[in-house]
């Protein structure tokens, strides 16, 4: 692929380390085993004006089995926005008949982004009506380490798409996209392993149209009083084919 002049987007993503955990066993069920079987997974609540949305990530550990006192030393590298996205980690309790909530805590990433709590560091859970509240009572104890990266991806292009070879290269970089930092060609490489269609310049030419579609609605919620729909289309359109796609746009 070299001398094609691929185009590189910088991301960001918070490379999350989860270590271990303090679990109050006096706040689960009596129907359930005497020790939880936990597990944690961390979701991303992205803040858009006056609206949020809970996008839940692939960061998920395994299974720590009957312990109150759970490890798991996993890591995982999550796709951000450190100006505005809250990191929310729940830790759950996976038994045979059910699979419970045992707790959350919640960091946002724009007080964080000075410390980066580089070092390991213990937060409290709670459950999440009393979260804000800091008189709630503590229903547990995780520990985990955030450090924030900005990271060059490589976006994909239609000549990727096009190549006769193109499986081979293009499974890592749409992974690292992560669906919520589309490019258009990294959702044209989805459309084409959906069966949208065979053909990489139709896939390319959707992909597109789906992107500036989402993108003009966030305008119109952004900005109520345009009312020529043609006009925020245009506009939203040539943003996605100047930006090389659509980043940041759920």
């Amino acid at each position: 692929f070299q001398g094609w002049g691929m185009r590189e987007k910088e991301l960001w993503f918070a490379v999350v380390t989860i270590h271990e955990a303090e679990l109050d066993a006096a706040t689960r069920s009596e129907l359930l085993s005497p020790t939880p079987s936990s597990f944690v997974q961390v979701f991303v609540v992205a803040v858009k004006g006056n609206t949020t949305l809970t996008i839940p990530t692939d960061a998920k550990t395994d299974v720590c089995r009957d312990s109150s006192y759970p490890a798991w030393a996993e890591c995982f590298e999550i796709p951000v926005n450190p100006d505005e996205d809250i990191l929310v980690f729940k830790v759950y309790d996976k038994q045979a008949i059910q699979t419970s909530f045992l707790g959350l805590c919640m960091l946002p990433l724009p007080t964080i982004g000075a410390c980066q709590y580089a070092s390991q560091e213990t937060f409290e859970l709670f459950k999440p009506s009393t979260s804000a509240d800091a008189n709630a009572p503590s229903l547990g104890y995780l520990s985990v380490t955030i450090e924030l990266q900005k990271q060059i991806v490589t976006l994909l292009e239609l000549q990727d798409l096009q190549a006769p070879g193109r499986t081979v290269s293009l499974e890592e970089k749409t992974r690292r996209a992560e669906g919520r930092f589309l490019g258009i060609g990294e959702l044209a490489d989805l459309l084409l392993e959906e069966g949208f269609s065979t053909d990489p310049k139709a896939n390319w030419n959707q992909a597109t149209v789906m992107l500036a579609e989402q993108l003009s609605l966030r305008m119109w919620s952004q900005d109520p009083d345009r009312t020529d729909d043609y006009d925020v289309y245009t506009e939203a359109y040539q943003r996605v084919v100047e930006d090389g796609g659509l980043w940041d746009g759920l």
